[in-house]
């Protein structure tokens, strides 16, 4: 399915993206990736179809590229575009950032691609740790 995706992405536009290829030693190592740098030309008719449509998330500010490239890109008049932004509604003394290198058994977080699968069940333990402390319950963020 990878090359059927890929071929797909030829079909746009040559000013929607790129082409990158990665040529590594290995025969198996090389690649091509499709860069998508128009978001706006695949968006068009999911943009100007519908009477609305609603982008929900939690830290999504400065959103005036985010609205440029979903909504502007695809034709979208700016005087349909409408924004609303509340402020945070946990107060400030129920936060408590943290960051952590380590987990519940001593073993050091590293969330890299090639060493991700072996983390998820220290990831999971230390959730289920924290959440039988924390009894109004938890936001975990991680980076994608």
């Amino acid at each position: 399915m990878p090359i059927l995706e890929f071929m797909r992405c030829l079909r746009n536009s040559d000013q929607d993206g790129r082409v990158l290829c990665v040529k590594k030693v290995l025969p198996s190592g090389g690649y091509l990736k499709y860069l998508l740098l128009n978001p706006g030309a695949l968006f068009k008719d999911f943009v100007n179809e519908p009477r609305a449509v609603i982008v929900a998330g939690g830290t999504m500010q400065p959103n005036s590229e985010f609205r440029f490239q979903l909504f502007g890109a695809a034709g979208s008049a700016q005087s349909r575009i409408m924004t609303f932004s509340c402020d945070h509604i946990i107060p400030p003394d129920h936060v408590l950032p943290l960051v952590l290198t380590r987990g519940p058994s001593n073993k050091e977080l590293d969330f890299s691609w090639a060493n991700r699968s072996n983390l998820l069940n220290e990831l999971a333990n230390f959730l289920s740790n924290i959440n039988q402390v924390v009894s109004g319950g938890v936001v975990c963020s991680h980076p994608s």
